[in-house]
């Protein structure tokens, strides 16, 4: 498996599991309006936590992956998301 596929996995495995306990997937399922996105752009840009990401974004860029996030549909991972408990903890 290629880190690439790998990292494809790990994000169909979230999903899947994020759709088996009832998250909502889209941003429209939360109750965001399109029209906010612009501002949740503006707003995401303002944040301290942009600073220290390495690729650097515009409000463009971001608006572009609101849009994404508003209307995706969750895909079915082709990977079975596997739960080990281990014996020093009680959380899997």
């Amino acid at each position: 498996m290629t880190l690439v596929d790998a990292a494809e996995a790990g994000i169909l495995a979230i999903e899947k599991l994020s759709a088996s306990v009832g998250t909502d997937q889209k941003l429209s399922d939360l109750g965001v309006k399109e029209g906010k996105l612009e501002l949740m752009a503006i707003n995401a840009l303002n944040d301290a936590c942009s600073l220290t990401n390495p690729r650097k974004a515009t409000t463009e860029d971001i608006i572009n992956i609101f849009q994404e996030s508003y209307v995706i549909q969750t895909k079915q991972p082709q990977v079975e998301v596997v739960l080990t408990k281990y014996p020093w903890s009680n959380h899997y």
